[in-house]
């Protein structure tokens, strides 16, 4: 810039300046209209982890592990059918099979309020030689209960319970420490689970929480 107040501009800040012309014009913008932005590419993390997938297909496993793949061929390859078996025979045995990780009902089990009900879950399992009644499924829980005094009608000592403790939420909202972890051999039908609990000295009205 001269005294007279004349501008010369070099050529390679010439060609510059008419590259950043062709640019989109920048907008001003206040602190709320960032803010709006901010909102607006915020996501909400329930709605993403009901986007992730729980469980996967079977046909996925395999394809991306090679151990449960191997696994598979291994049990494919000892187990035997009549050779004259059908298609159905042998569909409705592969759904024995995954049927037996799950619990179902029939439709006369349900409620008079059908399947909408809000009332909480209740069945009843074999544990070694005892019946329990009174097993509460709560699909919400991240942990297995078991109350102390459960363990005790079991005829288990404390000496079987693995030293772990740990703070859990219960249903009061109350923070209660666990005294350990015992794990148990429960039988719902047809199928024996090992089961972890987490032990807890509280009163509860159910006698284990699944």
């Amino acid at each position: 810039m001269t005294r007279t107040g004349r501008v010369y501009t070099p050529e390679h800040l010439a060609e510059s300046s008419k590259q950043s012309s062709n640019r989109p014009p920048l907008i001003k913008t206040g602190p709320d209209d960032l803010w709006r932005k901010i909102q607006a590419k915020e996501y909400s993390v329930i709605d993403q982890l009901n986007k992730t997938p729980a469980q996967i297909s079977i046909l996925s496993l395999l394809q991306n592990s090679k151990t449960h793949k191997n696994a598979l061929l291994k049990v494919l390859s000892e187990a035997y059918v009549p050779s004259n078996i059908t298609g159905e025979e042998m569909a409705n045995m592969v759904g024995l099979v995954l049927e037996s990780h799950e619990i179902t009902f029939y439709e006369d089990e349900q409620p008079p309020e059908g399947p909408g009900h809000n009332k909480a879950l209740h069945i009843t399992i074999q544990c070694e030689d005892y019946l329990i009644t009174r097993i509460l499924i709560d699909g919400g829980s991240s942990l297995n209960i078991c109350p102390l005094v459960t363990l005790k009608k079991l005829g288990k000592g404390l000496y079987g319970i693995k030293e772990g403790e740990i703070n859990v939420n219960v249903f009061d909202g109350s923070q209660r420490s666990t005294i350990g972890e015992i794990s148990l051999c429960l039988q719902i039908k047809p199928t024996w689970f090992e089961v972890d609990f987490q032990v807890i000295d509280v009163p509860a009205s159910y006698n284990l929480m699944l």
